[in-house]
């Protein structure tokens, strides 16, 4: 039994050797290992002030100075020191601009000291050419310890970057002081022996839309791409332009990836609520400057509706908590107001109306379908789902209008109207619908409008607008065909001949298709608007039977095919794979 024993292991030891010494056996160096050379400019915080500012480093955003400190350092005898007192105070330092190559590796390490306090952070910053902000990587500072530690923040630069920026800062509105020395900056170009095929995956998918005023006062339309980043976007009603584009990056620094409410408040500012971190954004249209106020919500990760009420405020419902909160512009303050949740099965606010009538806001709840009537007030809340509701999972959408509560119900859809005045419901389950919500109510204060995928005469099918009469209760189809499920709308003077008086105008589904519709004429147009396909991280990559490569993005990125070729540069392939019968 030894003699076999040895035998064997004598017999494996030989094959180890053998492939020890054939070349391509041996370890690859690859560029990216390489020694990276330190680019930062005044790291040590060093260097004395050059008429009145620091060599390599300037205050961030709101930050009046910068403080260095000569009594704190980790090597030579200066710091730079982060602090920050109260939350509406400035703190911070971000670098000068370095260049970079897209999808090259940008490696920053710093020692830092916390001293008090939580929440400081570092960021990669990435802008392209332009200096806009596409992206933003972070790092968070530890808790004090009484230690200086390490901190190393990583990052691949975007493929449109040109620049990157090292920021030091506080997150949200937290407090504390921290220090920072020894910073370095590492930038090289991607590896030559790795071949980026760019992205793989991307889509245009538009969940839902404001309209308001731009900076020229001109009509506009407010959405989000989904992406990675997901970039809002402003376009021209009339001339159906893109005017500007911003990336959604967190106060974390991490990329939003949708967004599935936009709201524009009483003074003329759009705000967004995001997922996966349950970031609020504000939009401001007279600068054209997006900018996170943070998570009202600390603990949930999305914000499903957003409602404006009175005096700039605006209100939003989340998810998992099912909290409604409340944005005040006058404190730039977010607050919880209460949370709906009565058992371990419900956990989202899927819909809000503001009943300026009632100084009251209508809540909707998710996994069980109720029904809330909230009084600003009092603080008091009334259920008021009816019986018919059990059984059903969502009040997906709500829309106060013309005295009337509109809601729509899943699983269906199914429309319901509620009247405030007779706490009665008016119409029960009506099945004739399908659309993100309802419009407004009309310029004349006569109706709402909204669709539903419907059967013709003739046999043939169309997404086709509908209207309910607010004053009669009647509504039914005008046979208007807008080619998609309604889910955003609004109302514009194009001053156009075509288009004279008040044109009702929306998205019909998700993928970049409008329909204008004149309320005078009838003129109905449905053009495809040029809003940009966003790149979608990919979410899963396989090799499928005929040695192609299949990789699919998240969250509606489609299903592509991958395939290598001689001569030319390897070509990707679409293979689109959508859900029909579901409007989100």
């Amino acid at each position: 039994m030894r003699s076999k024993w040895k035998s064997r292991v004598a017999a494996v030891l030989t094959v180890i050797m053998m492939f020890a010494i054939i070349p391509w056996a041996m370890p690859i160096t690859y560029a990216a290992d390489e020694e990276l050379t330190n680019v930062m400019i005044n790291g040590g915080f060093e260097d004395s002030e050059v008429n009145g500012r620091l060599p390599g480093w300037q205050p961030d955003e709101d930050t009046a100075a910068i403080t260095v400190s000569e009594s704190v350092y980790a090597d030579g005898k200066r710091s730079l020191q982060v602090e920050r007192l109260s939350p509406d105070a400035g703190s911070g330092a971000v670098s000068d601009a370095y260049a970079v190559q897209p999808f090259g590796n940008v490696i920053m390490t710093a020692s830092v000291l916390s001293d008090e306090g939580q929440g400081g952070k570092a960021d990669l910053r990435f802008y392209d050419a332009d200096g806009k902000l596409v992206s933003m990587v972070s790092g968070l500072v530890d808790e004090p310890s009484g230690q200086w530690q390490s901190l190393r923040v990583a990052a691949a630069a975007p493929k449109n970057a040109a620049e990157v920026k090292v920021a030091f800062k506080f997150n949200g509105d937290q407090t504390g002081r921290y220090f920072v020395d020894s910073v370095t900056l590492q930038t090289h170009a991607s590896s030559p022996y790795l071949t980026n095929l760019g992205p793989q995956s991307s889509s245009l998918t538009l969940m839902t839309a404001a309209f308001g005023k731009d900076k020229n006062g001109q009509d506009a339309l407010f959405t989000v791409a989904q992406g990675d980043p997901a970039q809002f976007i402003v376009m021209d009603v009339a001339s159906k332009e893109v005017k500007s584009t911003h990336p959604l990056v967190a106060l974390d620094g991490s990329n939003v990836s949708a967004a599935w409410a936009i709201v524009t408040a009483s003074d003329g500012k759009v705000y967004i609520g995001s997922t996966p971190n349950g970031t609020l954004f504000q939009y401001d249209p007279a600068e054209d400057t997006l900018r996170a106020i943070g998570k009202p919500v600390p603990t949930d990760t999305v914000i499903w509706t957003l409602v404006a009420g009175e005096d700039g405020k605006v209100y939003g419902g989340t998810g998992y908590s099912q909290s409604l909160f409340e944005y005040d512009p006058a404190s730039d303050q977010t607050r919880i107001i209460k949370s709906f949740k009565t058992s371990s099965k419900e956990s989202h606010i899927r819909s809000l109306a503001y009943d300026s009538d009632r100084q009251v806001i209508y809540v909707g709840g998710a996994d069980v379908a109720k029904l809330y009537q909230y009084d600003l007030a009092s603080g008091t809340s009334t259920a008021l789902h009816p019986p018919e509701f059990n059984g059903m999972t969502s009040v997906y959408d709500l829309r106060y209008a013309g005295g009337k509560l509109f809601v729509r119900v899943d699983p269906g859809p199914v429309m319901c109207v509620y009247d405030p005045d007779t706490s009665s419901w008016i119409v029960n389950k009506n099945t004739a619908y399908n659309a993100r919500g309802f419009s407004p109510i009309s310029p004349d204060g006569k109706t709402v409008f909204y669709t539903y995928y419907e059967t013709l005469p003739g046999g043939g099918q169309q997404w086709s607008l509908y209207s309910y009469d607010v004053n009669t209760g009647v509504y039914g189809s005008l046979g208007v065909d807008v080619k998609g499920a309604g889910v955003a709308f609004g109302y514009v003077q194009l001053d156009q001949a075509k288009y004279p008086g008040w044109t009702l105008v929306g998205l019909a589904g998700n993928s970049g298709r409008a329909f204008y519709y004149n309320l005078e004429t009838g003129l109905i147009e449905t053009p495809e608007l040029p809003f940009p396909a966003q790149f979608v991280e990919l979410f899963n990559i396989g090799k499928s039977t005929d040695g192609q490569i299949l990789s699919s993005g998240f969250i509606s990125g489609g299903e592509w095919e991958f395939t290598r070729r001689p001569v030319t540069r390897p070509s990707i392939i679409l293979k689109s794979v959508k859900s029909k019968g579901s409007v989100h």
